[in-house]
């Protein structure tokens, strides 16, 4: 089996997460007084997508991402996988992080990795329920020990 990887490095501010991913564009919103971060994420991890649909709901989503051992990932995850698709990624999708969502009474906001048909990666801060039918992949991961 072709395992996928992604290496969450230790001592980087969310900055430099960012900033490592060469994205076209970021949001500013997303900052680490809202995503502050996990040292439970540094490491190797296993990483897959799990496809969604407008059809999807959100919290069956997060928990097809936390069956057999696998959790939803958080926006570390999303951050490393950003980098490593800034070199090797193509195709246009939207993946989200869905283990660093906010919520509120209204909305469920969450960082995503959007790769354009363009070959653009763009840093979004999206309202998951207002752009649901642009959600297409939930990332998932497991820590290799």
């Amino acid at each position: 089996m072709n395992t996928k990887t992604l290496l969450v490095k230790p001592n980087l501010t969310l900055q430099e997460r960012i900033s490592a991913g060469k994205y076209y564009s970021s949001n500013k919103e997303i900052t680490e007084r809202l995503f502050p971060h996990d040292p439970s994420t540094v490491g190797k991890w296993e990483w897959k997508l799990i496809p969604c649909s407008i059809f999807t709901p959100f919290d069956s989503a997060k928990k097809i991402c936390e069956e057999d051992g696998w959790q939803a990932a958080k926006v570390e995850h999303l951050l490393s996988l950003g980098e490593m698709l800034s070199i090797h990624g193509k195709g246009e999708m939207v993946i989200l992080p869905l283990s660093s969502s906010l919520r509120s009474e209204k909305s469920i906001h969450s960082p995503a990795l959007w790769n354009t048909l363009s070959g653009k990666h763009i840093l979004c801060f999206i309202d998951v329920l207002i752009l649901y039918r642009h959600f297409d992949s939930a990332l998932s991961v497991r820590k290799i020990c």
